[in-house]
Parts: structure tokens; sequence; C-alpha cells
């Protein structure tokens, strides 16, 4: 186990480190395969490792502290980055079969774990869309809502026109729109430092639209 560790600490110190599984089901699709790989990726200790011989493990261990320990790297860190290496690569291939075998319980799981909900398969498909195209709405809902989680999002009303909205929407109540169809003013948008404060105090334009004419009101 140590040599295998310390291979896997070089590569990944190198940028080269590549994650991949030959068993037959891959990491699995399941809740249980996700806690089995929780409980292998956490088990990962340096201090533990063994070798077969105790020679191979002293000259390990003097060439880690060498390559790692003296230029400051640590080898603590670098097996906290494995770590978080392991578990992005792994819970994201376990989230493409999870998605794929409409499993949403092993979906949610995975992505409260930390998987990206943007992982992609080998040929470019998103889960989500592989959710949209494997017919699980509920599944492509779970997983946009996370992908969308901390994102900045614009004002719907930044999507439309406001007149092309008016002449399209000719049985929609004029309170339904408004929230739409509000824009700050121009002079709101570019007045100059000098002028704030009295601009604020006397109160801010607006742009209103309502029903199918534009007027200008005092906030």
């Amino acid at each position: 186990r140590l040599w295998v560790l310390f291979e896997a600490l070089l590569a990944l110190d190198a940028g080269k480190l590549r994650v991949c599984c030959s068993a037959p089901g891959g990491y699995g699709v399941s809740e249980e395969a996700l806690r089995q790989w929780q409980g292998r990726i956490d088990a990962i200790d340096w201090v533990l490792a063994e070798t077969t011989r105790k020679c191979d493990d002293k000259r390990l261990r003097a060439q880690a502290d060498r390559l790692w320990e003296l230029q400051g790297k640590g080898i603590e860190r670098l097996l906290a980055q494995l770590k978080k290496f392991l578990r992005r690569e792994i819970y994201g291939q376990i989230l493409l079969g999870a998605v794929e075998a409409g499993n949403l319980k092993a979906v949610v799981g995975l992505l409260d774990s930390g998987a990206n909900p943007e992982q992609k398969d080998a040929f470019g498909n998103t889960v989500e869309e592989l959710a949209s195209s494997n017919g699980r709405p509920d599944i492509e809902e779970v997983i946009f809502e996370r992908r969308m989680r901390g994102k900045v999002h614009c004002d719907l009303s930044a999507f439309f026109d406001p007149h092309e909205l008016l002449n399209s929407c000719d049985d929609v109540p004029e309170d339904v729109l408004v929230p739409f169809l509000t824009e700050p003013s121009i002079e709101e948008a570019i007045y100059s430092d000098e002028d704030s404060m009295t601009q604020q105090s006397s109160g801010v334009q607006e742009d209103v639209i309502s029903g199918e004419h534009l007027f200008r009101g005092i906030v």
C-alpha cells in the first residue's frame, strides 16, 4: 500500500494522476457504492501504510521527506489534496452511473457528498442532459437546483423587451406584468458622485410600463 500511495502522490504532484476502475460494474451506481468508496478514501493514511519489506518502508519515507517535506509542500497537505482529487473523480463517475440507472436517492446522496452537478461523461454530455434524455425530470430538476446554487441570476426582465412582451401578453393582468417591466431610469444609472446624496433624498425616477403606455413616475 505504501508503494501505491507514494506513486499516487508523485503523479498528483506532477499533475498526471488519472483514476479508472477495472471492475465490471465500475465504481457502482448506488448509495452503498458511495459509502464504500467514502470509507476507502477516508482510510488512506501515510503513517499507517505498509510495505512488505522494512527496508522499502524506510527508503520510501526518506524519499518522500526529500521530495516534499524539505520543499515545504508537506506530505499531509499532499495527502489531503489526493483525497479531494479522488472524491471528485470517483463521486463523479458514480453520479454518472446513478443518473443512467435512474437512482434518485443515490444522485441526491452524491450531490450532498460533493459530487459535481456539472459532471460530464466521455462524450461531453452533462449529468443533467443525461437525466433529460433518459426521461427522468425529477433527477434533472435536482441536478439543476444544485448546479444553480450560489450563482448570480439576472432579473427576468433582462430577457425581455418590454414592448414585445406587452404585445404578446394582451390577456395577462397588469399586476402580473409590472415586475417584469420596471427598469431604472437613465438618470439613476449615470448620476455623478457630487449629486448622489441629493438624488437619493429627492427620490429616484423609474420607467414603468403599464398596459400599452410608457410613463414616468417618482418613487
